[in-house]
């Protein structure tokens, strides 16, 4: 049998064209989303490949159910795509705990229960692919997103530990870093936080003006990332991080650039930090 592949968020964006591009390969899909209405045109075109389920990544029944079914129709689960999350502006200050909650049970805690459903199969097979969709706002935080970039920097660091975790199993791991793409990502899951401190404006509500007006402008191509995204992860070197788009680049560059300059900065007062050499032993 061809690969079978999980994809969740399937409905728009990123997991609408990574869901296109494996049945384009000839693979086997299933294809989750909260609201399935968008995505019952694969079951027309390719009605022997392709299952729709509607899964809440919130609900862990959801996910166990949507699993199991995968791995007693089809015995395995050769690839995982958690491209589930949502988009929300609001500063730390502004911010309800309750939408921070919502944030990550989303964003975190869904990539998080859909990847431990997988991993008792992929571990006993000693093979399979899992991708992660983080951000550029999980290697750089902006002001007025804090709280979405905690969610994009906490699944860096769970992806990053579970790479090493299952690297001599047999299994694949990427994180995939995307600057902006025309998704949906200020759809109808967008969230934004009260915004009625004015000492902000000129900071994170400037920050939020710009990613509102570039909404459908975006340089990136969700087609073209999909492509990439699972030649790379089938082509037996890839990487742990994979950036997309020219604005990924450069901030990442600017990233490193400014931690190597900091740390140098500062690097005589880390060091002094230790007891002195002649004390350890």
């Amino acid at each position: 049998m061809s690969a079978v592949w999980l994809i969740t968020g399937a409905a728009s964006g990123f997991g609408r064209e990574l869901g296109k591009a494996v049945l384009h390969k000839g693979y086997h899909a299933v294809l989750t989303d909260i609201d399935t209405a968008p995505i019952q045109d694969y079951a027309a075109d390719y009605p022997e490949r392709s299952i729709i389920r509607k899964v809440d990544v919130t609900i862990p029944a959801h996910i166990a159910d949507v699993v199991s079914e995968v791995e007693k129709t089809y015995g395995k689960i050769d690839g995982l795509v958690c491209c589930v999350g949502h988009g929300y502006l609001g500063t730390v200050e502004e911010t309800p705990e309750a939408d921070i909650r919502t944030l990550f049970d989303v964003n975190f805690l869904g990539t998080v229960r859909l990847i431990q459903a997988v991993l008792p199969g992929m571990r006993q097979s000693r093979s399979g692919s899992i991708i992660t969709f983080s951000s550029t706002a999980g290697l750089a935080a902006f002001p007025g997103a804090g709280f979405y970039s905690a969610t994009k920097f906490a699944l860096e660091g769970f992806t990053e530990a579970l790479a090493q975790e299952v690297q001599e199993l047999g299994l694949k791991v990427m994180v995939v870093e995307p600057g902006p793409f025309r998704t949906n990502w200020q759809g109808k899951d967008f969230r934004t936080a009260q915004q009625n401190i004015a000492d902000y404006a000129e900071t994170a509500w400037l920050r939020q003006k710009q990613i509102t007006d570039l909404d459908k402008q975006q340089p990136g191509d969700p087609a073209r990332a999909a492509t990439i995204i699972l030649d790379t992860i089938e082509s037996g070197n890839a990487p742990l991080r994979l950036l997309l788009g020219k604005k990924a680049i450069a901030v990442a560059h600017q990233k490193l650039e400014k931690m190597r300059q900091e740390f140098m900065q500062w690097e005589t007062a880390s060091r002094s930090a230790d007891f002195p050499d002649d004390q350890i032993f």
